[in-house]
Protein backbone atom coordinates (compact mmCIF):
# COMPACT_ATOMS: atom_id res chain seq x y z
CA UNK A 1 0.00 0.00 0.00
CA UNK A 2 1.29 3.42 -0.88
CA UNK A 3 2.41 5.45 2.14
CA UNK A 4 -0.27 7.96 3.13
CA UNK A 5 -0.09 11.44 4.60
CA UNK A 6 -1.41 11.32 8.15
CA UNK A 7 -4.77 12.97 7.84
CA UNK A 8 -7.06 10.89 9.97
CA UNK A 9 -7.11 8.31 12.65
CA UNK A 10 -9.09 5.65 10.88
CA UNK A 11 -6.94 5.69 7.76
CA UNK A 12 -3.93 5.43 10.03
CA UNK A 13 -5.34 2.27 11.56
CA UNK A 14 -5.63 0.61 8.18
CA UNK A 15 -2.11 1.55 7.18
CA UNK A 16 -0.60 0.43 10.44
CA UNK A 17 -2.47 -2.85 10.35
CA UNK A 18 -0.56 -3.53 7.13
CA UNK A 19 2.75 -2.59 8.75
CA UNK A 20 3.01 0.70 6.91
CA UNK A 21 3.37 3.98 8.69
CA UNK A 22 1.71 7.31 8.16
CA UNK A 23 3.71 10.46 8.66
CA UNK A 24 2.40 13.48 10.50
CA UNK A 25 1.88 16.52 8.34
CA UNK A 26 0.61 19.96 9.22
CA UNK A 27 0.18 21.17 12.78
CA UNK A 28 -3.59 20.67 12.40
CA UNK A 29 -2.92 16.92 12.40
CA UNK A 30 -1.13 16.80 15.76
CA UNK A 31 -3.73 14.50 17.35
CA UNK A 32 -3.42 12.11 14.48
CA UNK A 33 0.35 12.17 14.72
CA UNK A 34 0.05 10.97 18.32
CA UNK A 35 -2.19 8.10 17.23
CA UNK A 36 0.13 7.22 14.39
CA UNK A 37 3.24 7.17 16.55
CA UNK A 38 1.87 5.67 19.74
CA UNK A 39 -1.38 3.71 19.40
CA UNK A 40 -2.36 2.75 15.91
CA UNK A 41 -6.03 3.26 15.87
CA UNK A 42 -6.78 0.71 17.98
CA UNK A 43 -8.82 -1.74 16.53
CA UNK A 44 -9.68 -2.10 20.25
CA UNK A 45 -10.66 -5.18 22.22
CA UNK A 46 -14.35 -5.30 23.09
CA UNK A 47 -15.32 -5.39 26.75
CA UNK A 48 -18.67 -7.00 25.98
CA UNK A 49 -19.82 -10.37 24.72
CA UNK A 50 -21.50 -10.18 21.34
CA UNK A 51 -24.19 -12.57 22.55
CA UNK A 52 -25.37 -10.16 25.27
CA UNK A 53 -27.48 -7.35 23.87
CA UNK A 54 -26.90 -3.93 25.39
CA UNK A 55 -30.14 -2.57 23.95
CA UNK A 56 -30.67 0.47 21.76
CA UNK A 57 -27.76 2.91 22.20
CA UNK A 58 -29.51 5.59 20.15
CA UNK A 59 -32.65 5.55 22.26
CA UNK A 60 -30.43 5.44 25.36
CA UNK A 61 -28.68 8.58 24.11
CA UNK A 62 -31.99 10.34 23.54
CA UNK A 63 -33.13 9.40 27.04
CA UNK A 64 -29.88 10.69 28.52
CA UNK A 65 -30.43 14.00 26.70
CA UNK A 66 -34.02 14.26 27.87
CA UNK A 67 -35.38 13.83 24.34
CA UNK A 68 -37.50 10.84 25.34
CA UNK A 69 -39.29 9.92 28.52
CA UNK A 70 -38.76 6.47 29.96
CA UNK A 71 -42.53 5.95 30.11
CA UNK A 72 -43.00 6.37 26.36
CA UNK A 73 -40.13 4.30 25.00
CA UNK A 74 -42.12 1.06 25.14
CA UNK A 75 -44.49 2.52 22.56
CA UNK A 76 -41.67 4.03 20.52
CA UNK A 77 -42.93 4.21 16.91
CA UNK A 78 -41.64 1.71 14.42
CA UNK A 79 -40.61 2.93 11.00
CA UNK A 80 -43.23 2.94 8.26
CA UNK A 81 -42.98 1.78 4.59
CA UNK A 82 -45.12 -1.26 4.25
CA UNK A 83 -43.06 -4.35 3.43
CA UNK A 84 -42.94 -8.03 4.18
CA UNK A 85 -39.52 -8.34 5.79
CA UNK A 86 -39.61 -12.13 5.51
CA UNK A 87 -39.77 -11.84 1.72
CA UNK A 88 -37.01 -9.29 1.09
CA UNK A 89 -34.24 -10.52 -1.20
CA UNK A 90 -30.87 -11.34 0.36
CA UNK A 91 -29.16 -10.25 -2.84
CA UNK A 92 -28.99 -6.88 -4.55
CA UNK A 93 -28.55 -8.51 -7.97
CA UNK A 94 -31.94 -9.88 -9.05
CA UNK A 95 -32.26 -11.68 -12.41
CA UNK A 96 -35.23 -10.86 -14.65
CA UNK A 97 -36.44 -12.94 -17.59
CA UNK A 98 -39.43 -13.19 -19.93
CA UNK A 99 -41.30 -16.46 -20.36
CA UNK A 100 -40.70 -18.23 -23.69
CA UNK A 101 -43.07 -17.10 -26.40
CA UNK A 102 -43.10 -13.50 -25.22
CA UNK A 103 -44.18 -11.19 -28.03
CA UNK A 104 -42.82 -7.77 -27.12
CA UNK A 105 -41.57 -4.87 -29.22
CA UNK A 106 -38.13 -3.47 -28.45
CA UNK A 107 -39.76 -0.12 -27.57
CA UNK A 108 -42.07 -1.73 -25.01
CA UNK A 109 -39.20 -3.77 -23.56
CA UNK A 110 -37.21 -0.54 -23.19
CA UNK A 111 -40.16 1.13 -21.44
CA UNK A 112 -40.45 -1.80 -19.01
CA UNK A 113 -36.73 -1.98 -18.26
CA UNK A 114 -36.41 1.80 -17.85
CA UNK A 115 -39.36 1.87 -15.44
CA UNK A 116 -37.88 -0.93 -13.30
CA UNK A 117 -34.55 0.90 -13.20
CA UNK A 118 -36.14 3.76 -11.25
CA UNK A 119 -35.81 1.51 -8.18
CA UNK A 120 -32.14 0.91 -9.06
CA UNK A 121 -31.43 4.63 -9.35
CA UNK A 122 -32.73 5.22 -5.83
CA UNK A 123 -29.90 3.02 -4.48
CA UNK A 124 -27.14 5.19 -5.89
CA UNK A 125 -25.22 7.26 -3.35
CA UNK A 126 -25.84 10.22 -5.66
CA UNK A 127 -28.83 9.56 -7.95
CA UNK A 128 -27.67 12.32 -10.31
CA UNK A 129 -24.23 10.78 -10.81
CA UNK A 130 -23.09 8.11 -13.22
CA UNK A 131 -22.05 5.86 -10.34
CA UNK A 132 -23.38 2.32 -10.30
CA UNK A 133 -26.54 1.56 -8.36
CA UNK A 134 -26.36 -0.96 -5.53
CA UNK A 135 -29.54 -2.72 -6.68
CA UNK A 136 -29.38 -4.40 -10.08
CA UNK A 137 -32.03 -6.06 -12.21
CA UNK A 138 -30.00 -8.28 -14.51
CA UNK A 139 -30.52 -10.49 -17.53
CA UNK A 140 -33.75 -9.41 -19.26
CA UNK A 141 -33.61 -12.30 -21.72
CA UNK A 142 -35.84 -15.35 -22.18
CA UNK A 143 -36.13 -17.70 -19.19
CA UNK A 144 -33.86 -20.69 -19.86
CA UNK A 145 -35.49 -23.05 -17.37
CA UNK A 146 -38.99 -23.58 -15.97
CA UNK A 147 -38.36 -21.84 -12.64
CA UNK A 148 -35.08 -19.87 -12.66
CA UNK A 149 -33.98 -17.74 -9.73
CA UNK A 150 -35.41 -14.23 -10.00
CA UNK A 151 -38.38 -12.40 -11.50
CA UNK A 152 -40.21 -14.21 -14.32
CA UNK A 153 -42.43 -11.99 -16.50
CA UNK A 154 -45.32 -13.00 -18.71
CA UNK A 155 -46.82 -10.40 -21.06
CA UNK A 156 -50.57 -10.93 -21.50
CA UNK A 157 -53.88 -9.09 -21.57
CA UNK A 158 -54.70 -9.46 -17.88
CA UNK A 159 -54.68 -7.16 -14.86
CA UNK A 160 -50.99 -6.62 -14.00
CA UNK A 161 -49.85 -8.32 -10.81
CA UNK A 162 -46.75 -9.68 -9.14
CA UNK A 163 -45.58 -11.97 -6.39
CA UNK A 164 -44.16 -10.21 -3.34
CA UNK A 165 -40.38 -10.32 -2.93
CA UNK A 166 -38.91 -13.81 -2.88
CA UNK A 167 -42.33 -15.30 -3.55
CA UNK A 168 -40.97 -15.05 -7.09
CA UNK A 169 -38.85 -18.11 -6.26
CA UNK A 170 -41.58 -20.01 -4.41
CA UNK A 171 -42.86 -23.46 -5.22
CA UNK A 172 -46.33 -21.94 -5.70
CA UNK A 173 -45.92 -19.37 -8.51
CA UNK A 174 -48.76 -16.99 -9.33
CA UNK A 175 -49.20 -18.86 -12.61
CA UNK A 176 -47.73 -21.71 -14.65
CA UNK A 177 -47.76 -21.20 -18.41
CA UNK A 178 -46.66 -24.01 -20.71
CA UNK A 179 -44.70 -25.51 -17.85
CA UNK A 180 -42.92 -22.26 -16.96
CA UNK A 181 -43.46 -20.48 -13.67
CA UNK A 182 -44.54 -16.84 -13.88
CA UNK A 183 -44.03 -14.43 -10.98
CA UNK A 184 -45.21 -11.22 -12.67
CA UNK A 185 -47.93 -10.44 -15.22
CA UNK A 186 -47.49 -7.25 -17.24
CA UNK A 187 -49.79 -5.80 -19.89
CA UNK A 188 -48.57 -3.56 -22.71
CA UNK A 189 -52.17 -2.83 -23.78
CA UNK A 190 -51.96 -3.76 -27.46
CA UNK A 191 -55.01 -6.08 -27.33
CA UNK A 192 -58.70 -5.16 -27.29
CA UNK A 193 -60.46 -4.94 -25.02
CA UNK A 194 -58.22 -3.93 -22.13
CA UNK A 195 -59.02 -5.38 -18.69
CA UNK A 196 -61.72 -3.57 -16.75
CA UNK A 197 -60.41 -0.26 -15.42
CA UNK A 198 -57.55 -0.09 -17.91
CA UNK A 199 -59.44 1.19 -20.97
CA UNK A 200 -57.57 4.54 -21.07
CA UNK A 201 -54.30 2.64 -21.45
CA UNK A 202 -55.61 1.00 -24.62
CA UNK A 203 -57.77 3.71 -26.17
CA UNK A 204 -55.60 6.76 -25.50
CA UNK A 205 -52.56 8.04 -27.36
CA UNK A 206 -49.36 6.05 -27.82
CA UNK A 207 -47.71 8.29 -25.24
CA UNK A 208 -50.53 7.54 -22.82
CA UNK A 209 -50.07 3.80 -23.37
CA UNK A 210 -46.35 4.12 -22.64
CA UNK A 211 -47.12 6.10 -19.47
CA UNK A 212 -49.52 3.36 -18.34
CA UNK A 213 -46.83 0.72 -18.84
CA UNK A 214 -44.31 2.88 -17.00
CA UNK A 215 -46.24 3.47 -13.78
CA UNK A 216 -47.62 -0.08 -13.68
CA UNK A 217 -44.15 -1.59 -14.06
CA UNK A 218 -42.77 0.65 -11.31
CA UNK A 219 -45.60 -0.50 -9.03
CA UNK A 220 -45.24 -4.22 -9.84
CA UNK A 221 -41.46 -4.18 -9.43
CA UNK A 222 -42.06 -2.57 -6.04
CA UNK A 223 -44.04 -5.69 -5.13
CA UNK A 224 -41.28 -7.88 -6.56
CA UNK A 225 -38.85 -6.16 -4.18
CA UNK A 226 -41.08 -6.93 -1.18
CA UNK A 227 -43.15 -3.77 -0.84
CA UNK A 228 -46.87 -4.04 -0.04
CA UNK A 229 -49.80 -1.82 -1.05
CA UNK A 230 -49.55 1.36 1.00
CA UNK A 231 -53.32 1.38 1.56
CA UNK A 232 -52.94 -1.88 3.55
CA UNK A 233 -50.70 -0.12 6.05
CA UNK A 234 -52.29 0.39 9.47
CA UNK A 235 -51.29 4.05 9.16
CA UNK A 236 -53.67 4.64 6.24
CA UNK A 237 -56.03 7.51 7.10
CA UNK A 238 -59.54 6.24 7.79
CA UNK A 239 -61.12 8.42 5.04
CA UNK A 240 -59.09 6.46 2.50
CA UNK A 241 -60.62 3.22 3.71
CA UNK A 242 -64.09 4.78 4.06
CA UNK A 243 -64.09 5.77 0.39
CA UNK A 244 -63.96 2.11 -0.64
CA UNK A 245 -65.88 0.65 2.28
CA UNK A 246 -62.82 -0.97 3.83
CA UNK A 247 -62.92 -1.92 7.51
CA UNK A 248 -60.90 -4.14 9.80
CA UNK A 249 -63.29 -6.97 8.93
CA UNK A 250 -63.34 -6.03 5.24
CA UNK A 251 -59.76 -4.91 4.60
CA UNK A 252 -57.99 -4.18 1.31
CA UNK A 253 -55.86 -7.22 0.42
CA UNK A 254 -54.57 -8.74 3.63
CA UNK A 255 -53.58 -6.16 6.25
CA UNK A 256 -51.47 -8.73 8.09
CA UNK A 257 -49.40 -9.71 5.07
CA UNK A 258 -46.99 -6.82 5.64
CA UNK A 259 -45.17 -6.76 8.96
CA UNK A 260 -43.16 -3.56 8.82
CA UNK A 261 -43.46 0.07 7.88
CA UNK A 262 -40.87 2.85 7.63
CA UNK A 263 -40.61 6.39 9.12
CA UNK A 264 -43.96 6.33 10.94
CA UNK A 265 -45.80 8.06 8.10
CA UNK A 266 -48.51 7.05 5.64
CA UNK A 267 -47.25 7.93 2.18
CA UNK A 268 -49.99 9.20 -0.11
CA UNK A 269 -47.47 9.68 -2.92
CA UNK A 270 -46.00 6.18 -2.77
CA UNK A 271 -45.99 4.24 -6.04
CA UNK A 272 -47.29 1.39 -3.88
CA UNK A 273 -50.59 3.19 -3.22
CA UNK A 274 -52.86 1.00 -5.32
CA UNK A 275 -55.95 3.21 -5.33
CA UNK A 276 -54.75 6.34 -7.08
CA UNK A 277 -58.15 8.05 -7.16
CA UNK A 278 -58.74 7.98 -3.43
CA UNK A 279 -60.13 11.19 -1.96
CA UNK A 280 -57.19 11.69 0.40
CA UNK A 281 -54.75 11.73 -2.52
CA UNK A 282 -56.34 13.85 -5.27
CA UNK A 283 -53.15 14.53 -7.28
CA UNK A 284 -51.13 11.35 -6.92
CA UNK A 285 -47.59 11.04 -8.25
CA UNK A 286 -47.97 7.28 -7.90
CA UNK A 287 -50.06 7.21 -11.10
CA UNK A 288 -47.13 8.87 -12.89
CA UNK A 289 -44.53 6.26 -11.95
CA UNK A 290 -42.62 8.71 -9.75
CA UNK A 291 -41.02 7.23 -6.64
CA UNK A 292 -41.84 9.29 -3.56
CA UNK A 293 -39.22 10.40 -1.05
CA UNK A 294 -40.23 7.53 1.24
CA UNK A 295 -40.20 5.02 -1.64
CA UNK A 296 -36.60 6.00 -2.31
CA UNK A 297 -35.74 5.84 1.38
CA UNK A 298 -37.32 2.39 1.65
CA UNK A 299 -35.46 0.81 -1.28
CA UNK A 300 -32.24 2.43 -0.08
CA UNK A 301 -32.83 0.96 3.40
CA UNK A 302 -33.24 -2.61 2.19
CA UNK A 303 -31.18 -2.67 -0.99
CA UNK A 304 -28.69 0.18 -0.65
CA UNK A 305 -26.14 -1.51 1.66
CA UNK A 306 -26.47 1.34 4.15
CA UNK A 307 -24.92 1.30 7.66
CA UNK A 308 -26.72 -0.91 10.16
CA UNK A 309 -26.73 -1.60 13.88
CA UNK A 310 -27.77 -5.03 15.18
CA UNK A 311 -28.58 -5.44 18.86
CA UNK A 312 -27.93 -9.17 19.00
CA UNK A 313 -24.18 -8.58 18.57
CA UNK A 314 -23.97 -4.88 19.56
CA UNK A 315 -22.31 -4.10 16.24
CA UNK A 316 -22.53 -1.16 13.84
CA UNK A 317 -21.47 -2.13 10.32
CA UNK A 318 -20.58 0.87 8.18
CA UNK A 319 -19.88 -0.29 4.60
CA UNK A 320 -18.30 2.98 3.48
CA UNK A 321 -16.67 5.81 5.43
CA UNK A 322 -15.15 8.66 3.44
CA UNK A 323 -11.90 9.90 4.94
CA UNK A 324 -10.30 12.56 2.80
CA UNK A 325 -11.55 10.86 -0.35
CA UNK A 326 -10.43 7.38 0.68
CA UNK A 327 -13.11 4.77 1.38
CA UNK A 328 -13.07 2.37 4.34
CA UNK A 329 -15.45 -0.23 5.72
CA UNK A 330 -15.61 0.23 9.49
CA UNK A 331 -17.18 -1.97 12.17
CA UNK A 332 -17.87 -0.58 15.65
CA UNK A 333 -18.93 -2.48 18.77
CA UNK A 334 -21.08 -0.86 21.43
CA UNK A 335 -19.55 -1.08 24.91
CA UNK A 336 -22.48 0.34 26.84
CA UNK A 337 -22.73 3.58 28.77
CA UNK A 338 -19.91 5.12 30.73
CA UNK A 339 -21.60 7.72 32.90
CA UNK A 340 -24.01 9.36 30.47
CA UNK A 341 -21.98 8.53 27.36
CA UNK A 342 -22.46 5.72 24.83
CA UNK A 343 -19.05 4.24 23.99
CA UNK A 344 -18.03 2.35 20.83
CA UNK A 345 -14.81 0.47 20.11
CA UNK A 346 -13.36 0.14 16.61
CA UNK A 347 -13.62 -3.56 15.73
CA UNK A 348 -12.22 -3.41 12.20
CA UNK A 349 -11.18 -0.99 9.46
CA UNK A 350 -10.71 -2.17 5.88
CA UNK A 351 -10.06 -0.28 2.67
CA UNK A 352 -13.01 -0.62 0.31
CA UNK A 353 -14.13 0.45 -3.15
CA UNK A 354 -16.02 3.63 -3.95
CA UNK A 355 -19.79 3.49 -4.38
CA UNK A 356 -20.16 0.52 -2.02
CA UNK A 357 -23.07 2.08 -0.12
CA UNK A 358 -26.08 4.21 -1.01
CA UNK A 359 -25.50 6.23 2.17
CA UNK A 360 -21.89 6.96 2.97
CA UNK A 361 -20.59 7.97 6.39
CA UNK A 362 -18.04 10.79 6.61
CA UNK A 363 -15.14 11.14 9.04
CA UNK A 364 -13.95 14.73 9.43
CA UNK A 365 -10.32 14.67 10.56
CA UNK A 366 -10.26 18.31 11.67
CA UNK A 367 -12.54 17.56 14.61
CA UNK A 368 -12.44 13.72 14.70
CA UNK A 369 -16.20 13.40 14.12
CA UNK A 370 -17.88 10.53 12.31
CA UNK A 371 -21.29 11.32 10.76
CA UNK A 372 -23.58 8.42 9.80
CA UNK A 373 -26.54 10.13 8.06
CA UNK A 374 -28.60 6.96 7.62
CA UNK A 375 -28.26 3.96 9.92
CA UNK A 376 -30.79 1.17 10.14
CA UNK A 377 -31.48 -0.22 13.62
CA UNK A 378 -32.32 -3.93 13.83
CA UNK A 379 -33.32 -5.75 17.01
CA UNK A 380 -34.73 -9.11 15.92
CA UNK A 381 -32.06 -11.75 15.31
CA UNK A 382 -34.65 -14.21 13.99
CA UNK A 383 -35.76 -11.60 11.41
CA UNK A 384 -32.52 -10.31 9.89
CA UNK A 385 -34.38 -8.05 7.43
CA UNK A 386 -36.61 -6.47 10.07
CA UNK A 387 -35.61 -2.79 10.34
CA UNK A 388 -37.06 -1.26 13.50
CA UNK A 389 -35.96 2.32 12.89
CA UNK A 390 -33.60 4.68 11.07
CA UNK A 391 -31.18 7.10 12.73
CA UNK A 392 -28.90 10.00 11.83
CA UNK A 393 -25.89 9.60 14.14
CA UNK A 394 -22.76 11.59 15.10
CA UNK A 395 -19.83 10.01 16.96
CA UNK A 396 -16.73 11.78 18.31
CA UNK A 397 -13.39 10.00 18.37
CA UNK A 398 -11.22 10.34 21.49
CA UNK A 399 -7.59 10.06 20.46
CA UNK A 400 -6.50 9.31 24.04
CA UNK A 401 -8.79 6.29 24.50
CA UNK A 402 -9.10 5.34 20.82
CA UNK A 403 -12.87 5.09 21.23
CA UNK A 404 -15.95 6.79 19.83
CA UNK A 405 -18.64 8.42 21.96
CA UNK A 406 -22.09 9.36 20.71
CA UNK A 407 -22.83 13.07 20.46
CA UNK A 408 -26.09 13.04 18.49
CA UNK A 409 -28.77 10.54 17.45
CA UNK A 410 -31.96 11.58 15.68
CA UNK A 411 -34.73 9.56 14.11
CA UNK A 412 -34.95 9.86 10.34
CA UNK A 413 -38.44 11.02 9.38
Amino acid sequence: MKQQQATNIIAAAVLLSLNTFATAGESSKENLAKITNNSPLKVTTSNTKNTLSLGNPFEQFQLSQGNLSATTTAAFPQPKAFVNSQLMWDTRSIPVCYLPGTNLSFADHTTIKTAAEKWETATKMDPTSTSNSLLKFTGWGICATANPFGIKIVIDNTVPNSGVGTESNGSNPINVINGFNASMHLNVFTTNPAPTGFDPCRTGTEANRANCIDHIVVHEFGHALGFIHEIVSPLTPQPCWDQFGFTLTNPPDNPWMGDLTLTNQWDADSVMTAYAAMACNPTPNNSKGILSRLDKLAVKTWYGNIPSYTTWNNTAVIPSVDINGQKYAVNLTYQGMVGQTQIFNVASVTATAANSSASEAIFTNTNNVLHIPLLRYQDQANKPNFVTDLYDVYLAYNTATARFSMTSANLVR
